[in-house]
């Protein structure tokens, strides 16, 4: 007669082990799939740096087991740190997660799948630019350019102004400076005062004028009133005779009557 207690018994024991088996780290890392003809040529020519050598072999190890995790998880590697296919890395990397979603290599793969989309947002152009930024790109340009300028023809007037050089203004001595004859004191003042106002104002005096076709240096000069020297002076960087359409000139204001 069957003992039906025992075989019930028994029944429930294989079926506990059964689960066991099918639920531990051992049943998801699947070693068997690691030692798969393709996977162990894979591994080896990584280990060569041949990377798309390798790539190609764990794809056919694929091809022959769909669902071996292993070869989705270096393939995402290969892919991500070596080939620079985000797109290929996130889709294996996935695959694990789908197969292998409480394994250690689980929580590896989930940072660098946002690391991988992270870098891929990178390639992404922010759409063409417009004719009006383009516009606006140049504006900035010559706004830059004009700006340089000015400052170097501030700097060079004030360099000219504090180095006072030698003769009559340099070489006083100490006691015409501290008790000077009337005459020479007003001389002195007044020549002081015509270097102090010889350079214009960077604000309200000086103006700015972009290049057109057939412009000259000097056609400039006389269209604003100006001196052609003072011109120069105020463009010190520039080349008369290669004049660039669109380009910034600093036009001092004109000389007094």
């Amino acid at each position: 007669m069957t003992d039906w207690p025992a075989v019930l018994r028994l029944l429930a024991a294989v079926c506990v082990c059964l689960g066991w088996a099918g639920c531990s780290p051992l049943g998801q890392n699947t070693p068997d799939e690691q030692k798969e003809s393709y996977f162990l040529v894979g591994k080896s020519r990584a280990g060569n740096l041949d990377y798309q050598g390798a790539a190609d072999a764990f794809e056919k190890a694929l091809e022959v087991n769909p669902r071996n995790a292993s070869a989705h998880y270096e393939l995402g590697l290969l892919y991500e740190l070596h080939l620079t296919n985000y797109p290929a890395a996130i889709y294996h990397y996935q695959r694990l997660l789908k197969l292998r979603p409480g394994s250690d290599r689980a929580e590896i793969v989930r940072p660098r799948i946002t690391a991988c989309e992270q870098e891929l947002a990178k390639t992404v152009s922010l759409g063409p630019i417009t004719p009006a930024m383009q516009r606006d790109l140049e504006r900035l340009a010559e706004e830059n350019q004009r700006l340089r300028q000015q400052v170097d023809y501030l700097s060079r007037r004030l360099t000219m102004l504090t180095n006072v050089p030698p003769g009559p203004l340099g070489t006083i001595s100490v006691s015409a400076t501290t008790n000077p004859p009337a005459g020479r004191s007003t001389a002195l003042t007044n020549r002081l005062l015509l270097a102090a106002t010889d350079a214009p104002a960077p604000g309200a005096a000086s103006r700015t004028y972009v290049v057109k076709p057939h412009d000259t240096l000097s056609a400039i000069a006389r269209k604003h009133g100006v001196k052609l020297a003072a011109l120069r002076a105020a463009n010190p960087r520039l080349d008369p005779r290669r004049l660039r359409i669109g380009e910034s000139l600093v036009v001092p204001s004109p000389a007094g009557p």
